[in-house]
C-alpha cells in the first residue's frame, strides 16, 4: 500500500460508527455517491460554461452542499437529493456514512508530510453564529460523519472578524493558493451560518517532463489566432488514445491513486464533445498503455463563482428562499442560504501538479515497444483530476490560452 492510502487507512473512523451497515456496503455506496457527484460536477460544469469559465473544483462544491442535506427537510430535502443525484436508498445515515467514507478516502484530515512527493488534504469547517442555538444533532453529524471542525464566530457583532477567520482557514488549507473566498460584500449581520470545504492537491508525476526539453512553440486559440507557450515534452508508456473525435493521454502521479487526463478534439469536433467524454467518464474506457511522443504546454489557471444562479437552474430554487426548510440545522429561525461561493487554482509544469478548490456555502435568517502516437495539445483543451480508486473527479477545467498564467 502507498504512503498516502496507508496514512489515510489509520485516519478511517471505527467500524462501529457506521451503524447497521458493513464497512464493505459503506465502501460500496462510497463509490456510488462518488459517480453521483461526478453526473453533478457534469451539470454544472456545463452550466458554468454558458457565462464564464466552467473552471472550478465540483468535489469541493459537491461536499459543501452535501454538508447540508443532514439538516434540510420536506421539498428543500428533495431539491437537494436531485440536484446532486442521490438515489432514494441512498439518504440519512446511509448517506452520511457514504460520505464519510468518501471524504476519508480523499484525504480528510490528512496532514501530509514534507518528504512525500504527493500530497491531498481536505477540510471541513461549520462557522456558526456565537450564542445561536443549532439542532445538536446536525451539529454532531457534521463533526462526526464529514469531519467538519466547529468554529463560534460573531457575524452580527464583528462580521469582518468572521470573515477574516473564515478566509484564513481557508488559506492555511489550501497552501495559500486561495487567500480570500469569502468577499467583503458578502456576510451581514444577518448570517448565521457558513460551511466550507477546502481541498488542495500537489502531486509529482510519475514520469517528469526534462525541463530542458520545453520549447516556444505555437498553441492557436479557439478564435483562430496563434501564441507562444512554453511546451513541454516526454516520451514514454502511458495511457493514450487517439481516437476518431479526440486525443487523450493520462498522466500518473507518483504514489498516489490521483491520475491527471487531458483530451482534445480533433478536427470537425468541438471542445464540448471532448469535455462531455472526460465528465462522463467515457475517456478512461478508450485509453490503452502504448509508447506516447507527448507535447503539452505549462498552465496554470484560475476561477472564482458565485454559484446561486446557477444552483437554481440546475434545481435548487427552494433553498435560496423563505420557503427553505433547513430545520434539521436550526428548529427555532428559519434559514436559507444566501450565496454559495467558489474558487479554483491549478498549476501544471514539467515536475508534477497542484491544485486547489474551496467552496463556502453561507446560510442567513429567511425571511511494451510500440510506434509513439504522437498527442500534441496545441488547441484549447480539457483536463481533470481524477482519484483512479473512486472515479471521483476532484478536478476539471478548460485551458483557452496557457500562454497568460493565472495569478
Amino acid at each position: 500500500m502507498n504512503p498516502i492510502l496507508r496514512r489515510l487507512a489509520s485516519l478511517s473512523l471505527p467500524c462501529c460508527l457506521l451503524g447497521p451497515l458493513a464497512a464493505q456496503d459503506a465502501k460500496a455506496d462510497a463509490q456510488r455517491l462518488a459517480a453521483c457527484c461526478n453526473q453533478f460536477a457534469a451539470d454544472l460544469y456545463q452550466r458554468l460554461g454558458k457565462t464564464a469559465t466552467p473552471t472550478s473544483g465540483p468535489a469541493s462544491i459537491a461536499f459543501a452542499l452535501l454538508m447540508l442535506t443532514p439538516g434540510a427537510r420536506a421539498a428543500t430535502a428533495d431539491e437537494l437529493a436531485t440536484v446532486l443525484h442521490l438515489p432514494a436508498d441512498l439518504r440519512g445515515a446511509r448517506l452520511d456514512a457514504a460520505v464519510q467514507k468518501l471524504l476519508t478516502t480523499c484525504g480528510l484530515g490528512a496532514r501530509p508530510a514534507a518528504n512525500e512527493k504527493t500530497a491531498m488534504r481536505l477540510v471541513n469547517a461549520m462557522w456558526a453564529q456565537r450564542g445561536h442555538a443549532f439542532v445538536p444533532a446536525y451539529v454532531d453529524t457534521l463533526r462526526r460523519s464529514y469531519g467538519a471542525t466547529h468554529h463560534l464566530v460573531d457575524f452580527i457583532g464583528a462580521t469582518e472578524g468572521a470573515r477574516r477567520a473564515i478566509n484564513a482557514d481557508v488559506a492555511s488549507a489550501t497552501n495559500d493558493r486561495i487567500k480570500e473566498l469569502i468577499p467583503p460584500d458578502l456576510l451581514t449581520a444577518e448570517t448565521r451560518l457558513v460551511l466550507t470545504n477546502a481541498m488542495w492537491f500537489k502531486g509529482a508525476w510519475q514520469h517528469p517532463f526534462g525541463e530542458r526539453r520545453t520549447k516556444p512553440e505555437p498553441f492557436t486559440r479557439a478564435d483562430g489566432s496563434e501564441v507562444t507557450v512554453s511546451m513541454m515534452q516526454l516520451g514514454e508508456a502511458l495511457p493514450g488514445v487517439d481516437g476518431e473525435a479526440w486525443i487523450a493521454v493520462e498522466l500518473p502521479f507518483a504514489d498516489s491513486e490521483v491520475r491527471c487526463e487531458i483530451v482534445m478534439p480533433k478536427a470537425g469536433h468541438t471542445l464540448a464533445e471532448a469535455e462531455l467524454a472526460m465528465l462522463r467518464d467515457a475517456v478512461r474506457p478508450a485509453l490503452q498503455q502504448q509508447q506516447v511522443s507527448l507535447r503539452l504546454p505549462k498552465f496554470r489557471v484560475a476561477a472564482q463563482h458565485r454559484l446561486k444562479e446557477a444552483l437554481i437552474a440546475l434545481g435548487l430554487p427552494r433553498a435560496f428562499t423563505a420557503d427553505a426548510d433547513f430545520s434539521g440545522i436550526d428548529d427555532k429561525e428559519p434559514l436559507c442560504i444566501d450565496e454559495v461561493v467558489h474558487q479554483s487554482w491549478i498549476q501544471l509544469d514539467e515536475a508534477g501538479a497542484e491544485a486547489a478548490a474551496a467552496t463556502a456555502v453561507v446560510m442567513k435568517r429567511a425571511g511494451a515497444a510500440r510506434d509513439f502516437i504522437k498527442l500534441t495539445f496545441d488547441h484549447p483543451f480539457a483536463f481533470a483530476l481524477r482519484d483512479h480508486g473512486t472515479g471521483l473527479l476532484l478536478f476539471a477545467g478548460r485551458v483557452d490560452d496557457p500562454s497568460t498564467p493565472a495569478r
